[in-house]
């Protein structure tokens, strides 16, 4: 099976995400870099798919 087909058999979907479209929008130890931070190397799965994050600091004014 080729991957094209795998991927269509697999129902595989990939979608481009940005810090906005996670808590990260204004997290403190944010990059610019969508799946790395401060705190984290790699951003652990559940928060690249825009749940929440136990290290989570909101910035201040």
């Amino acid at each position: 099976m080729s991957l094209e087909e795998k991927w269509k058999h697999d129902r595989l979907v990939f979608n481009l995400i940005t810090n906005a479209d996670m808590v990260c929008v204004d997290c403190e130890y944010r990059f610019d870099c969508v799946d790395k931070c401060l705190i984290y190397e790699q951003k652990p799965d559940e928060v690249l798919n825009g749940g929440p994050c136990d290290s989570y600091e909101g910035e201040t004014l």
